[in-house]
């Protein structure tokens, strides 16, 4: 039975200090609008695909991507992406 019991508390251990680590770290304070636009940009969306998916300017889409960029403290697509990982963000979501 310990055996078995054994990693059962392995993993809840694990997922307790993930969340401690992730609860921990400052998020930035995103507009409902923004969270999805990142969750769109980490799930590899090209801007023109977004822009239709959005229903906006491929230029406001642009502006968006720059606060999102802005508060994530990073200048591009791929550092936002790391960053978002880092903070516990990925396409499903908080972790």
């Amino acid at each position: 039975i310990l055996e078995q019991v054994g990693p059962a508390i392995h993993q809840a251990m694990l997922r307790s200090i993930e969340n401690a680590y992730y609860s921990s770290i400052e998020k930035p304070n995103f507009s409902p609008r923004e969270y999805e636009i990142l969750k769109a940009l980490i799930e590899g969306k090209p801007l023109p695909a977004m822009s239709v998916y959005f229903g906006t300017s491929q230029r406001t889409l642009q502006t968006q991507l720059g606060n999102i960029y802005r508060k994530l403290g990073v200048d591009n697509r791929v550092a936002a992406i790391a960053k978002s990982y880092e903070m516990g963000i990925d396409k499903f979501g908080m972790l």
